[in-house]
């Protein structure tokens, strides 16, 4: 892919392929990716792991980072929430397998409230997933507001393991940024990480 000349990434297309409703195409297409800049992509390794809405790249050197790109499907027909629960399955198999060798942050729409106690079967799923893993995330205010600008949620996180906490200086959701295009605002980490390549 071609950003910028500064600029290297990885990303995929999720809903480029479904007829989007008329009254959601404002909203445009939704996916996953990974930028950089292109000073470290040599230490920069694009896993092909995952699926359509889950993208991966492995930051090399003496201690290994994975980051995760995620957008989990919406709410509505029952064959999204089986989307949904083989999205979160494909995540537990991604962390399990790096979780000895790597640090993992893993960000994006998880289209459900982790911190809220809503008792459905799709966030039990989730926060079940989150808990079984030692995953651990900050509220950070309202993430989404639909094109009315009625309705707001908190759908957008970073998620990391309790052990990388202590690396982590700030996260903010960024809800003034003027150029901003998206429904969804984006959601900023600042970490400390000890790194020789």
């Amino acid at each position: 892919m071609n950003f910028h000349q500064n600029i290297c990434g990885i990303g995929k297309a999720v809903d480029d392929k479904d007829p989007i409703n008329p009254t959601n195409l404002p909203r445009g297409y939704g996916g996953t990716g990974i930028l950089w800049r292109k000073d470290l992509d040599n230490f920069i390794n694009p896993l092909d792991i995952g699926n359509d809405r889950i993208c991966c790249v492995e930051l090399l050197g003496s201690s290994k980072l994975l980051l995760v790109s995620v957008y989990l499907p919406c709410k509505g027909t029952p064959s999204d929430s089986l989307e949904f629960y083989n999205c979160i399955d494909q995540l537990h198999e991604i962390v399990q397998s790096y979780s000895d060798s790597h640090s993992i942050i893993i960000g994006g729409d998880f289209n459900e409230n982790i911190l809220s106690k809503i008792d459905t079967r799709r966030n039990k799923y989730l926060v079940d997933f989150l808990n079984e893993n030692s995953l651990y995330t900050e509220e950070n205010g309202i993430t989404f507001v639909n094109c009315s600008g009625k309705g707001t949620s908190t759908i957008d996180f970073l998620l990391f393991k309790q052990d990388f906490k202590e690396n982590v200086i700030s996260m903010e959701t960024m809800d003034n940024v003027a150029t901003n295009v998206s429904d969804h605002f984006p959601v900023k980490a600042r970490s400390e990480i000890y790194h020789q390549c």
